[in-house]
């Protein structure tokens, strides 16, 4: 069975949930009958985290559920369908946006799950995350300050533009019809610490067309989103790192997944290790429906993919040396898309990376100790 550690998989209570959700009741340790009422009052009470699966049980269990398990369930699933909607209707707009200014783009993460993989009950959705041509992302960025948004830092398109050496994507603000503080990220590359420009080129090709309400968005496909789930959530995170293991259930459950094509997608950006541990996980833990061909596939990882994920799964703060080392991987999967650090000598071309970085990283974002300890926020 495989091992798991690190802020990105679940707690034993968490997993526990989650197998009650995804698992017949033969083999979940619950049942629709033997969800204990203690497991509510003391354990989901104490960790928002599994707190966030409630909708999940509602979805699987309904009125088998304890009462106070079951109103709780209801509640939040209510205000996640009215989240997931608003979202939607705000993702839509910000697609009209951009299409007016002739640039086409596509949803990522919880929006697109939701548009088609989810009911929005189900899965809450924080920000808006689009995905848009890299040759069109300046003019991206003059569409959405030109209709109220706010870059993050209240950088010009200009700066934006040179900051996409280091960065995937860059943060834009906006107040809400209620008052709240709406936020979307526009994405050049669909995945954080996957530079290849091929593979931002293949999720757009691969998009699809879906009805969400009266929208028609765009979204990627369900090989891409399920690449984006394991790619993305198998990291620490500063939000709940849980949604990647229900994200990337329900899209294996379409059917939809072209296996081989997957494989292609963690080649591109030495993701085979960390996409095979995911997939393995899955299926070991919740009986996902991943063929044995397609984890044999992507059993043959370097080693540097392992190394580098041992250190991606610790909890934050940092410590110097870890975050030391945290630079050097990220620096060598820029370095491979970059032509300058590319062909520069390695020390002089991690010095510029480091340049880079720090000029163009929120402080919030750093593996050091230092602003991570400063700056902690709770898991939700």
């Amino acid at each position: 069975m495989t091992t798991v550690s690190g802020a990105c998989f679940p707690t034993p209570v968490q997993e526990q949930v989650l197998r009650a959700c995804f698992l017949p009741p033969t083999v979940s340790e619950f049942s629709a009958g033997g969800l204990p009422q203690e497991l509510f009052q003391q354990d989901l009470a104490n960790d928002p985290a599994a707190a966030t699966l409630l909708p999940l049980l509602d979805w699987r269990w309904a009125d088998s559920l304890p009462a106070a398990m079951a109103a709780a369930a209801r509640s939040r699933r209510l205000t996640l369908w009215r989240q997931g909607r608003d979202r939607l209707e705000l993702a839509a707009s910000i697609a009209a946006t951009l299409r007016q200014a002739g640039i086409d783009s596509m949803l990522l993460k919880g929006a697109a799950l939701i548009a088609r993989y989810y009911d929005p009950g189900v899965r809450g959705v924080g920000d808006v995350d689009l995905q848009v041509p890299r040759g069109q992302v300046r003019a991206a960025v003059e569409a959405l300050l030109q209709t109220g948004w706010t870059a993050e830092g209240g950088l010009t398109p200009a700066r934006i533009e040179s900051q996409m050496r280091a960065r995937h994507a860059w943060q834009f603000y906006k107040p809400g019809p209620d008052g709240k503080e709406e936020m979307c990220d526009v994405h050049w590359h669909p995945v954080v610490r996957c530079y290849s420009p091929r593979l931002a080129e293949l999720f757009l090709e691969g998009a699809e067309t879906v009805t969400a309400g009266s929208h028609t968005v765009r979204i990627p496909c369900a090989t891409d989103l399920l690449f984006h789930a394991a790619a993305h959530g198998l990291q620490w995170s500063w939000t709940s790192p849980l949604r990647w293991i229900p994200d990337a259930w329900f899209v294996i459950r379409s059917g939809a997944v072209d296996w081989q094509r997957l494989r292609m997608l963690a080649a591109e950006v030495d993701m085979t290790f960390r996409v095979h541990r995911a997939l393995e996980y899955l299926k070991t833990h919740f009986d996902a429906a991943v063929p044995e061909a397609a984890l044999e596939s992507l059993a043959q990882a370097p080693r540097w993919e392992a190394r580098e994920q041992t250190l991606l799964e610790k909890p934050s703060p940092l410590g110097m040396a870890d975050a030391a080392r945290w630079h050097l991987y990220n620096f060598r999967r820029l370095r491979r898309f970059d032509p300058a650090w590319k062909d520069s000598n390695a020390i002089s071309g991690f010095v510029s990376y480091l340049t880079v970085f720090f000029q163009t990283q929120r402080r919030r974002d750093l593996p050091g100790s230092i602003w991570r300890k400063a700056h902690a926020k709770p898991t939700v």
